[in-house]
């Protein structure tokens, strides 16, 4: 397989990964993500589980994509390397955002357990988690805008 392949192949990865975790936020939201669902019946504890198993997933392929970087950098002409510098700031961006998901869920879950957790620093961990997905949106329109030097 040659280097745009393997490019092509960690882009669908990490589109599947990017599914499962729109997945997940969705289902958040649907269930058990905001302050007010503290008032329903939510398993915050299944939530935060699904969380740190999201997380983990993702820092796995950042390795991977890490090494392949290591490994293979030199070899990759000047559109290849701009397209996988491109895909890792991207992926980071993401993992910048499941990161703050987890940091809100962890508070949600905490509050569950009749633990002490203020309106100001939930507000401010759900502040800090629709930044990252400004951020991660923005670095995804670039990576969408170099498409074409991979995917021909």
């Amino acid at each position: 397989m040659n280097n745009t392949e393997i490019l092509k192949k960690l882009s669908f990865e990490v589109n599947d990964l990017l599914s499962e975790y729109i997945q997940l936020h969705d289902k958040i939201l649907k269930k058990g993500g905001i302050f007010i669902s503290l008032f329903k019946k939510v398993d915050f504890e299944k939530i935060l589980n699904d969380c740190h198993e999201i997380l983990r997933k993702f820092e796995i392929k950042r390795k991977g994509m890490l090494s392949f970087k290591k490994e293979n950098g030199d070899n990759l002409d000047d559109n290849e390397k701009k397209y996988l510098n491109q895909l890792i700031s991207f992926f980071d961006k993401l993992l910048v955002t499941i990161n703050f998901l987890l940091n809100k869920q962890q508070l949600l879950y905490k509050k569950s357990q009749k633990e002490k957790i203020g309106w100001e620093e939930y507000n401010n961990a759900e502040n800090q988690y629709k930044k990252s997905i400004d951020d991660y949106l923005m670095e995804g329109r670039k990576l969408n805008n170099l498409n074409s030097l991979v995917f021909q």
